[in-house]
């Protein structure tokens, strides 16, 4: 892409002249109101350039802290870049500038979110109803998928007992592997399957159990217990009480691409988890030991709770030292508040972590408002406890 950028020089100096600017909210200085004079930039050109200076993050915070499957959040960053070719320019800055802030900052996972946020977006600004249309191809793609499988009664079924944003969130794939392993789960517990994405670098666990069996929060512990680094996770619940939970898992030494004893492991810990044999605590007190040993900068936890006209769930906003466990501990506290996560994007920066939830209540009569004191108070206490066993 960088090679047929036909604004390369315009790029090279929005990057040079950020480090001009005491933060990224501050409005070009007083210099640059002669450099176009001086450098002999043409209009076209000083538009790019102050839009490059004025957004140098935008594009990395919606694609790492938003649910960019969400229509309002291409609109908004739609509007922001305005056309294909500011578009094409913020992606190749923020591209470099993860690059530039440490070695192993741009991840595979990164790049495939970077990536999945220009292209919805460039499909937007070519096309404004494709995101309209994006719900029908999903839906055609799994009809010819499982068209020799099942019968199209059995297909409509699936999903007209799922959240009204299923089409728009999950691939025809996904849909289809969530169809299969529904059909298959019977008079299970719970039924687990495995994937490993070679693109990405990451495993991705899908889970279906029934409604109520705290499936997200036992299948968080058990991969914390492996100290295994959770990328991004998506909830569904279907109307006849099923749940899909479905979580990207890193991959690393401790698993990667060829290593499926660890999975096997996690579903016998499950399994476990499931039938009462054994508690979480008593996983993560015997195969864990804290992240705290680390010497890393303190940093008090910080939550942010927003809920905005058009998005139905409420988005909330966690940032605390990054450490092992940070996600189940947060499990914990929604669990213990009636809140159900349906998206989380999971993002660390140098050492701290910023995940963000979509969330809604059980108790739709439930206002969150009232305690949201207690409700901050508790997820920052619950973020300080050291001994994960420790966490209820």
């Amino acid at each position: 892409m960088y090679l047929d950028y036909l604004k390369k020089e315009i790029l090279k100096l929005s990057a040079l002249l950020q480090s001009v600017r005491t933060a990224p909210t501050d409005e070009p200085g007083e210099f640059l109101k002669c450099l176009p004079e001086r450098l002999s930039l043409e209009d076209g050109d000083v538009q790019v350039l102050l839009f490059l200076l004025a957004n140098p993050y935008t594009m990395i915070e919606t694609a790492l802290h938003q649910d960019i499957h969400q229509p309002g959040v291409i609109r908004k960053f739609a509007q922001t870049v305005v056309n294909p070719e500011r578009l094409k320019g913020l992606y190749l800055l923020s591209y470099a500038e993860l690059r530039a802030v440490a070695p192993g900052t741009l991840t595979a996972w990164k790049k495939i979110l970077l990536s999945e946020l220009y292209e919805r977006t460039l499909k937007h600004l070519q096309d404004p109803e494709s995101l309209e249309q994006q719900p029908l191809a999903t839906r055609a793609g799994v009809f010819k998928a499982l068209q020799r499988e099942l019968p199209v009664n059995d297909i409509e079924e699936h999903l007209r007992q799922m959240p009204e944003d299923y089409l728009m969130t999950a691939s025809s794939e996904e849909v289809a592997l969530h169809i299969r392993l529904i059909r298959s789960f019977k008079d299970k517990l719970f039924i687990l399957h495995h994937q490993f994405h070679e693109e990405g670098n990451y495993h991705n666990l899908t889970l279906c159990c029934p409604i109520g069996s705290e499936a997200f929060k036992k299948l968080v512990g058990t991969i914390t217990a492996k100290s295994l680094n959770i990328l991004g996770a998506q909830i569904y619940l279907k109307k006849d009480g099923i749940i899909i939970v479905s979580l990207q898992v890193e991959a690393s030494t401790k698993a990667d691409a060829e290593d499926l004893e660890i999975w096997k492991d996690i579903k016998n810990s499950l399994s476990q988890l499931f039938e009462g044999e054994i508690n979480l605590q008593k996983i993560l007190k015997s195969r864990i030991r804290y992240a705290g040993a680390q010497k890393k900068m303190a940093m008090v936890p910080r939550v942010h709770v927003e809920r905005t006209a058009g998005n139905p769930f409420t988005v909330i906003r966690v940032e605390a030292r990054d450490h092992i466990g940070m996600l189940y501990k947060v499990s914990a506290v929604f669990a213990d508040f009636g809140i159900r996560i349906h998206r989380a994007q999971i993002s660390t920066q140098g050492d701290r972590a910023i995940d963000v939830f979509y969330v809604s209540l059980r108790n739709p009569n439930f206002d969150l408002n009232k305690v949201i004191r207690s409700f901050k108070e508790h997820m920052i206490q619950t973020l300080l406890i050291e001994k994960l066993e420790e966490v209820r």
